[in-house]
């Protein structure tokens, strides 16, 4: 009777299928090579049958601190506290914390205006 075990390795889980085949006589022996010629054909069956493509990746949005968000435009946190009052670019709460997602960060970067200095 074939009996599946769960195994956890890599931070993944498999299966793992095992079959025992218990022959006590020569004449079961035809048999017992019946039933495993049709396991084995099973296991090609599913060999040969094309993979399905994985789902498309979801497209992570990274939030970034307000040091991080400052340090990427090379602007002060204070000039980055007024393009947030603004609404040059916007920012996400969480908590007691100002994060910034990274999409939101690409998108005011064409829009940041520099400043003359003398």
């Amino acid at each position: 009777m074939p009996h599946a075990h769960l195994l956890y390795q890599n931070k993944k889980w498999y299966s793992k299928m095992e079959t025992t085949i218990s022959i006590t006589s020569l004449e079961q022996v035809p048999a017992g090579l019946s039933y495993v010629l049709k396991e084995l054909d099973e296991i090609k069956k599913i060999i040969n049958t094309p993979l399905q493509p994985p789902p498309p990746a979801q497209e992570v949005d990274h939030l970034r601190t307000r040091k991080e968000t400052a340090a990427r435009l090379n602007i002060t946190l204070a000039t980055l506290h007024e393009y947030t009052k603004a609404g040059r670019i916007a920012a996400h709460r969480i908590g007691n914390r100002v994060l910034y997602k990274e999409r939101d960060i690409h998108v005011s970067l064409p829009n940041k205006q520099k400043m003359p200095y003398a």
